[in-house]
């Protein structure tokens, strides 16, 4: 009798450990506090999942914006946009595919194409730092609590939408 109800316990826990696994784990684009490891937002990457992180510069004090495409391998930074940019920290030079471009008044740089295993952002609220992810925005002072560090991943997670 113990061995058939062990049987069937190791057979419920393997069936329940593949359907998690096949069905369950998720590749995610994570947002992490570099001080608990703790995970504080979460959204599957879906096919062409783009990003934009903006942020205020700190020695030009003006906004920025790097829009960013996110795969199961990680960040591609696609384009940098300089709202307000008096020149300083500019660059000169395009570099590779990189073009230059005025948008809207905006200086635009297209065709970064740089990659990037994981972000890690210096969250202080006087930055504004913030991450838009399709229609939502995420300021990360209001989700980390205060000054710190995030760290944006990818990384296999439990999704169950009900």
């Amino acid at each position: 009798m113990k061995k058939i109800v062990v049987s069937v316990l190791v057979c419920v826990v393997l069936t329940i450990a593949i359907f998690l696994l096949l069905f369950g784990l998720k590749d995610c684009m994570t947002i992490r506090s570099n001080q608990t490891n703790k995970v504080l937002y979460q959204s599957p990457i879906t096919q062409n999942l783009g990003i934009e992180f903006s942020y205020i510069h700190s020695v030009s004090l003006t906004p920025i914006i790097e829009e960013l495409n996110v795969t199961q391998q990680g960040f591609y930074l696609q384009k940098v946009i300089y709202i307000d940019q008096g020149g300083a920290g500019m660059p000169e030079f395009a570099s590779g595919k990189q073009s230059f471009s005025i948008e809207e008044g905006k200086f635009v740089i297209d065709g970064f194409d740089r990659f990037f295993e994981n972000i890690v952002i210096n969250v202080q609220e006087k930055y504004d730092d913030q991450i838009k992810i399709e229609e939502t925005i995420i300021d990360l002072d209001q989700l980390l609590g205060g000054n710190g560090k995030v760290i944006l991943n990818v990384e296999k997670r439990l999704v169950f939408k009900y």
